[in-house]
């Protein structure tokens, strides 16, 4: 994936270094492959503009890939990232299954403190009523269309 960014940056290089027209605002048109391509290009280059992803990766999945790749270079160790995105995985496992607040901050403690992963991931620092709302939705639709996760 790491490649095929690069490989992106290099013909946005190429095409602002010989001036062709429109080089001076860059977007990324992404298909399926392209849903985890595009992301970490926009990471190495703030000046690309912006990103349309067409059957692309979920969210979600992008989130952990963007931190397992990602955190190392903001300076985690191994074992750091290891434990961050075991985090990740069992919070979303709490949610996801019916658990509760308390779980989800105990499982989640040094996640939820971390900068980078609030860069790659957002803030996830919910108050109780936010991730009892937000699972109340998620379980409804979990359940009304049979989704196990």
């Amino acid at each position: 994936m790491e490649e095929s960014a690069q490989e992106v940056l290099d013909a946005i290089g190429y095409l602002q270094a010989n001036n062709v027209p429109g080089s001076t605002k860059i977007g990324i048109w992404a298909t399926s492959r392209g849903g985890w391509v595009a992301p970490i290009a926009l990471s190495q280059d703030p000046d690309i503009e912006f990103w349309i992803s067409v059957a692309g990766v979920p969210a979600e999945e992008q989130k952990y890939y963007l931190m397992r790749s990602n955190l190392p270079l903001e300076g985690r160790t191994q074992e750091e990232t290891q434990r961050l995105l075991k985090e990740w995985v069992r919070g979303k496992q709490i949610f996801m299954q019916g658990g509760t607040y308390d779980e989800y901050l105990n499982a989640t403690q040094h996640l939820r403190k971390d900068t980078s992963v609030f860069y790659f991931a957002g803030d996830l620092t919910l108050s109780r009523a936010q991730f009892e709302a937000e699972q109340k939705a998620f379980l409804e639709v979990r359940d009304q269309y049979g989704f196990d996760p």
